[in-house]
């Protein structure tokens, strides 16, 4: 895949498993307010949730 500056700034954006995968959603809050972030890791199945919505969600290991 090539990596576009578009791409690069998608891929880093609030919830995004940095440089890896973007958030399927927007979920960050304005500047200023409070962030609430969990991360919750079972075996290889990884989620991302940010202020209530979970934003990213992959397996460890997989190529996808």
């Amino acid at each position: 895949m090539r990596v576009t500056k578009e791409r690069l700034r998608i891929i880093k954006k609030a919830a995004a498993a940095y440089a890896i995968q973007a958030p399927n959603t927007d979920a960050a809050k304005p500047v200023g307010e409070w962030k609430h972030a969990v991360i919750i890791v079972n075996k290889s199945h990884v989620e991302h949730w940010l202020n209530g919505k979970k934003v990213v969600e992959y397996e460890l290991w997989d190529d996808k």
